[in-house]
């Protein structure tokens, strides 16, 4: 796995899963249905769902125009 490819997954699908990806690819873990299940977990933890999290925490709607702002500069 180069660094093109770790950049380009991280855009798409968040750090923890992509470090979590590294680390099973180093140590050869087998592919077990829990650890498939573990990774399909960190991958539905998207950038977006972050940035969605956090406005709700913070009490903004979506639809507030500095919302829109924020959500239009990340990753779908």
């Amino acid at each position: 796995m180069n660094w093109a490819t770790i950049a380009a997954l991280v855009l798409n699908y968040g750090l923890p899963f992509v470090d979590k990806l590294v680390e099973k690819w180093s140590n050869n873990t087998p592919v077990t249905v829990e650890e498939w299940n573990s990774l399909k977990s960190l991958a539905q933890n998207t950038a977006l769902s972050q940035m969605k999290a956090a406005l709700a925490r913070a009490g903004i709607p979506e639809t507030d125009p500095r919302a829109v702002a924020l959500l239009a500069e990340v990753p779908a």
